[in-house]
């Protein structure tokens, strides 16, 4: 294990886009924990266990990240953006049909 415990520095390999996989060895694995460990403390199996599903929901949400940045830069807006902006429009042209229709009726 490297004496360093900067995260910063801390690298995993890329994953393989074909497969999407991300493979992370044991000394990868060894070395972001003990840059997280600031105690110094030994870590317990259990802690080492709930580090690694952390470190994987964390590569999920990157991930996740990743792409709606992608989709904000190519579409201007996020897609929930693009939905409250489809539904507003939908209940403002009921709106007005209901006006027209309301309209037409008063007449």
């Amino acid at each position: 294990m490297s004496g360093s415990r900067s995260l910063r520095n801390w690298t995993p390999a890329p994953a393989d886009s074909i497969s999407c996989t991300k493979v992370v060895t044991r000394k990868e694995f060894d070395s972001l924990l003990n840059a997280a460990n600031v105690s110094g403390q030994q870590v317990s199996p259990v802690a080492r266990q709930n580090f690694a599903k952390g470190y994987v929901l964390y590569l999920a949400f990157e991930q996740a990240a990743k792409q709606a940045d992608a989709n904000r830069a190519r579409f201007g807006r996020t897609k929930s953006e693009r939905i409250l902006d489809e539904e507003r429009a939908d209940r403002a042209n009921k709106l007005l049909d209901q006006h027209r229709i309301d309209g037409e009726d008063a007449s």
